[in-house]
């Protein structure tokens, strides 16, 4: 099911000047989060939300199963700052 939220997300935080990828609520970023979670493809967690954050805590063991940080590494988003 696709609540009507995810229908106002933008497609995928291009930069318009850059062609980067930025952080933050993305349609592109939310379906690939989810699919993560398929046991069949990752079996992740959400130990940390938002791709700033999964950055941020970049020590913690928990880190590599996180679907944030596989999401954000998947579609190349650029950290440096959060968007939301």
């Amino acid at each position: 099911m696709i609540a009507p939220k995810f229908c106002g997300l933008s497609r995928d935080k291009r930069n318009p000047y850059n062609g980067e990828i930025g952080d933050g609520d993305s349609q592109l970023l939310t379906l690939v989060h989810e699919v993560t979670h398929f046991k069949d493809v990752f079996g992740s967690n959400d130990n940390f939300y938002s791709t700033f954050r999964s950055i941020k805590y970049v020590e913690d063991p928990g880190i590599r199963f996180n679907a944030d940080s596989l999401a954000a590494y998947i579609i190349g988003t650029n950290p440096r700052q959060e968007r939301y």
